[in-house]
């Protein structure tokens, strides 16, 4: 697997490779992890999403184990300062895209682009807000064969951008956020687009980490974001 890693990534040059870790219970070392990613195996950025909310409860983290992810994370994170001081970036993209909103000044209206920017397809061809859908009793919005129902997708997307009767209304990070993955939700809450409570805390920690890093960085060597403004560009 490694080998053909090496081989993809010497030959593929139209677009930086990033490589996405879900992180499961007991494989949780977040900096081995983006060490051996990056600096062995050459992918451009590594991003973590600790599974939470999965079928199989058996890979998901909870209490303890959570919240030493994103200390983990934020460890890293110092790292990504400190070269980024240097003019360095070493792909960290959970931290790139955070800074890259704090930057740009990002005002998310819904978390991701599930039902957006993509819907995942099945196999009998119906289409879910995202893979993570697949095989739940939640609303699948067309099909392959005879395309997007627009009127209910976008009925969705108008419902999920609706946080007035949820926490977010006050949470100050409620732009950078957006209330959380809509399937986390689900699985811990049976409603998509009521907020994922049980990461609030951690991810308010973590936002206040970023805009911490990014006040550091534009003191000490602002060029920065004018030359790393968003990681996956084509070359």
């Amino acid at each position: 697997m490694a080998r053909n890693v090496r081989m993809l990534l010497g030959r593929y040059r139209s677009r930086r490779v990033g490589a996405r870790v879900t992180l499961t219970r007991g494989v949780t070392d977040v900096l081995a992890i983006h060490d051996h990613l990056r600096g062995d195996l050459g992918f451009a950025e590594v991003g973590f999403g600790p599974a939470t909310s999965g079928p199989v409860s058996v890979f998901n983290l909870e209490g303890a184990a959570l919240g030493q992810v994103f200390e983990d994370m934020k460890t890293l994170g110092r790292r990504y300062v400190e070269a980024a001081i240097r003019g360095e970036n070493i792909g960290f993209s959970n931290m790139h895209q955070l800074l890259t909103d704090i930057a740009q000044g990002t005002k998310k209206a819904v978390p991701c682009g599930a039902g957006l920017g993509m819907l995942a397809v099945d196999k009998a061809g119906d289409l879910h807000l995202c893979h993570r859908f697949v095989g739940s009793d939640q609303p699948t919005y067309g099909n392959v064969e005879t395309g997007i129902d627009v009127p209910r997708l976008a009925g969705v997307i108008e419902g999920a951008q609706d946080r007035s009767g949820h926490g977010c209304r006050t949470c100050r990070i409620r732009s950078i956020c957006a209330g959380g993955c809509h399937h986390e939700s689900y699985a811990r809450q049976g409603d998509p687009f009521a907020p994922v409570y049980h990461y609030c805390d951690l991810i308010r920690g973590w936002v206040d980490f970023g805009i911490a890093a990014y006040t550091r960085i534009m003191q000490a060597n602002p060029d920065f974001f004018r030359r790393h403004p968003q990681p996956r560009r084509a070359q």
